[in-house]
């Protein structure tokens, strides 16, 4: 069929054609090429009645090709894009409940993977950079499942930051963990993680009035 595409070129026939070829490709399973042939459909016929259809499957096929959520999520960031032109420009398509969907499902995608990358400074104690990673994580991506794991280990580890520093840098990150736990605690009162939050706001708490009573001394670098 491909063969005959360029020989159906100025005839009824090569839309459907095209069009044909693009579909057997995804039904195929050969996403990127899908993808591909279903763009070069509507760069070759904007004005037919399947641009939309063609449109959805193109963005249907980059979701597809989607790599699993622990690889780079460069197609998949790729795939979003497609997806929401999609639905910005056809409001009212039939196929908007499948398209939301498919948004909702790389949106996940791609909060798991940056929450996993962000995850990763906690898990090998660069603590300062995972209190860092963190917030911009849960700034970048509010209302995210993953929203309330990443506040307490944000709380962690500014606690484990603030344990590790040099006397004079300790008492203003201890502060700083006491405020991260007062929010934690006011945004989710019920969690599961309440008591191992207390108990590096205690910890906080006495360590900042040991460090108050101490002489004063010349702050050094840390």
């Amino acid at each position: 069929l491909e063969e005959l595409i360029p020989l159906l070129k100025g005839r009824p026939e090569a839309e459907k054609a095209q069009f044909y070829f693009a579909n057997t490709n995804y039904k195929q399973r050969n996403y990127v090429l899908s993808a591909y042939y279903f763009k070069q459909f509507v760069d070759t016929y904007p004005n037919s009645p399947q641009v939309e259809e063609a449109q959805f499957l193109r963005a249907k096929s980059l979701f597809r090709d989607s790599p699993d959520a622990d690889l780079d999520q460069t197609n998949t960031t790729t795939a979003l894009e497609t997806i929401q032109d999609f639905l910005n420009n056809y409001t009212e398509s039939q196929f908007r409940t499948e398209a939301d969907g498919m948004s909702q499902q790389l949106q996940r995608k791609i909060e798991s993977k940056a929450f996993g990358s962000a995850k990763l400074y906690y898990s090998l104690r660069y603590n300062q950079a995972a209190v860092t990673a963190l917030t911009n994580f849960n700034v970048q991506y509010p209302g995210t499942p993953y929203a309330e794991q990443a506040d307490f280990l944000r709380l962690a580890a500014q606690y484990a930051w603030a344990k590790e520093s040099i006397e004079s840098k300790q008492k203003e990150r201890f502060v700083d963990a006491v405020a991260i736990y007062q929010h934690f605690i006011d945004t989710y009162p019920q969690s599961k993680s309440i008591r191992q939050a207390q108990a590096m706001y205690d910890d906080s708490r006495v360590e900042m009035k040991r460090l108050e009573a101490l002489p004063a001394e010349g702050t050094a670098a840390n």
